[in-house]
């Protein structure tokens, strides 16, 4: 029997970092710096870290394993941090 693998499931839907559920300014950034899909490993870790879950996620070189941890953690540092007005 065939399972379908990741790469399988993934190119049933083409998603943008926008589905993804990133804040504005973490869009933005990621299209000035170039990028404009995600890629497989970060379609399928976003979601997990957004939601407070665990993963565990391993790829090649340069398919954006640090993209794929960074930016949601910078999102919930955003969301949970509160803002600083006196300095």
């Amino acid at each position: 029997m065939n399972l379908p693998t990741n790469t399988d499931r993934f190119r049933n839907y083409m998603i943008s970092f926008k589905n993804l559920k990133l804040i504005n300014p973490l869009i933005r950034a990621i299209s000035e710096a170039g990028c404009s899909k995600p890629s497989e490993i970060q379609c399928l870790a976003i979601p997990k870290i957004l939601e407070g879950r665990d993963i565990l996620a391993f790829t090649g070189n340069d398919e954006g394993k640090t993209e794929a941890y960074v930016l949601p953690v910078l999102q919930l540092l955003k969301k949970n941090t509160p803002e600083h007005t006196k300095i």
